[in-house]
């Protein structure tokens, strides 16, 4: 895969200095950090604080700002932010409301948010975590096991909305647990992610092939097969959402 880029030891750090520079008006960065959190907040308003490793943009950081979140802890290419990072992002985030941690489901960020929520703790800030695992690609996956998706974006967007008008954060934390429980995701890869300091896919695909299911790493999904028509491969996904949903006639889901 061809990139264009500099230093591949410099990306995400470069990437975070043109973001702010280029929205300086609405976001800054804390100085040594992956941490980019918004310049104009409301006090006594509950923050949303999400994040993970970058290669995923936009995001986290390309949601920080009004309505969604309020900071965000960005890793180095496929590498969760350190607690201290994540603590520095609750930091900016509270607004004497707490803040709310919006976390995907993998073992590295699981491990980072939780000790970051131990810290903030420590410093009588108040903090509570969604889990998100959207992921129905493996059919054996307890829903427990699944892996945070595509479906973050829900959760950010209609947690940003509530936090905006001033929802506490207990009740920030349920609705958060809703959403995840009434939702789905699955995705299909046409071409393996090429991690810039590696300099070569992650995996094979060959030209002619797609694979359903694929994680955001390159983790493993659940078929291969020969590309097909956009058509095909839609009935396939949606197929695959109305089993797991439970879909009947007349029920309305956003997509």
């Amino acid at each position: 895969m061809k990139k264009i880029l500099n230093d591949p030891k410099h990306v995400v750090d470069e990437m975070l200095q043109g973001l702010c520079l280029t929205h300086n008006e609405l976001v800054d960065r804390v100085d040594g950090t992956g941490v980019i959190y918004r310049k104009f907040t409301d006090e006594g308003k509950v923050g949303l604080v999400s994040g993970g490793g970058s290669g995923h943009e936009p995001a986290h950081a390309g949601f920080v700002g009004k309505g969604m979140l309020s900071a965000a802890a960005c890793g180095e290419v496929f590498t969760s932010p350190t607690p201290d990072q994540i603590l520095e992002a609750i930091k900016k985030a509270d607004q004497g409301a707490g803040g709310l941690l919006i976390v995907k489901n993998y073992s590295g960020d699981i491990m980072n948010f939780e000790m970051a929520m131990e810290l903030a703790d420590m410093e009588d800030i108040p903090v509570k975590h969604v889990v998100v695992n959207d992921d129905i690609a493996l059919e054996d996956t307890q829903s427990a096991d699944r892996r945070g998706v595509a479906g973050t974006l829900f959760v950010h967007k209609i947690l940003g909305a509530a936090a905006e008008i001033g929802t506490a954060l207990e009740d920030l934390q349920k609705i958060g647990n809703d959403v995840v429980a009434n939702m789905a995701s699955l995705g299909v890869a046409l071409t393996p992610a090429t991690v810039p300091e590696v300099g070569k896919p992650g995996f094979e695909l060959a030209d002619n092939e797609l694979e359903y299911g694929i994680g955001i790493h390159g983790e493993s999904g659940y078929r291969r097969e020969n590309i097909k028509s956009s058509k095909a491969i839609a009935e396939e996904l949606v197929s695959q959402l109305k089993n797991e949903l439970n879909w009947t006639q007349g029920d309305r889901f956003g997509c």
